[in-house]
């Protein structure tokens, strides 16, 4: 049983501090199925429909097999539409759509981002600006390597 798997680094914003997630996406052999797990919110469940009918509206169709997506760390609660993006492109990884090196130089700045900020927009389902107030925390805990700008690690409204 062959099994395919992709990381991809993403952040959950907490009012005004962030915190980096991991998206690991793992596709494998079995019964076709979709599933979000690692407490994700309402929004963020409803984001294997959004992520399904983007990749449909991009020509990519996707195999008839199971499709497990982990946001890590579990124990932070995710909400929003964020993690839209990065599902959508560890599953393309992950089915050998996007090569791993593609994802890794995006990930650390090898790639020319344009001014607009296309590269972290909504990527097909409509656009638009939407996802803007979540960039700045997201970016600033990029910067600060895993720590928000206070220092401390945020969890559940407290620093640690």
């Amino acid at each position: 049983e062959k099994s395919l798997l992709s990381t991809i680094t993403s952040g959950a914003v907490y009012g005004i501090h962030s915190c980096l997630i991991q998206v690991e996406v793992d596709v494998s052999q079995g019964l076709p199925c979709f599933q979000i797990v690692g407490l994700p919110g309402s929004e963020v469940r409803e984001a294997r429909e959004r992520v399904k009918v983007a990749l449909k509206n991009m020509g990519v169709k996707l195999p008839p097999m199971c499709i497990n997506v982990n946001l890590s760390p579990a124990d932070l609660p995710k909400s929003g539409t964020m993690f839209d993006l990065p599902v959508a492109v560890g599953i393309m990884t992950a089915l050998a759509k996007i090569p791993k090196e593609a994802v890794e130089a995006w990930r650390t700045g090898a790639v020319r981002r344009t001014e607009t900020g296309q590269g972290s927009a909504s990527y097909c389902t409509g656009g638009g600006q939407t996802g803007r107030q979540e960039m700045y925390p997201a970016c600033t805990q990029r910067m600060g390597r895993g720590t928000d700008s206070g220092g401390g690690k945020y969890r559940y409204g407290r620093y640690s």
